[in-house]
């Protein structure tokens, strides 16, 4: 067992989220482009929608929940090794 704690699912989300973050940009040049050939401002608030949602899909508590359930496993890992008893196991 290495002494480093498990980074690859955190990475994992961080490049899925880079990718809807792209995906999003590029809905977003392409509704600019539409405003400015016909003026058509219902484009606006197609993007306005776009972008309201993108922060909840992002799943923003992953990049927090994903590093401490990973240092949870470690110390449990450890403690485990090292023959300690959980406080909360009376």
């Amino acid at each position: 067992m290495g002494n480093a704690v498990r980074t690859e699912g955190t990475a994992e989300v961080m490049r899925g989220m880079a990718e809807r973050m792209r995906e999003t940009a590029t809905k977003l040049d392409r509704l600019a482009e539409e405003l400015e050939k016909r003026g058509n401002w219902d484009t606006a608030s197609e993007a306005l929608s776009i972008v309201t949602n993108l922060m909840p899909n992002l799943r923003l508590d992953l990049l927090a929940a994903r590093p401490i359930r990973e240092h949870q496993y470690r110390i449990t890992a450890l403690e485990s090794l090292a023959g300690a008893v959980p406080a909360d196991s009376n």
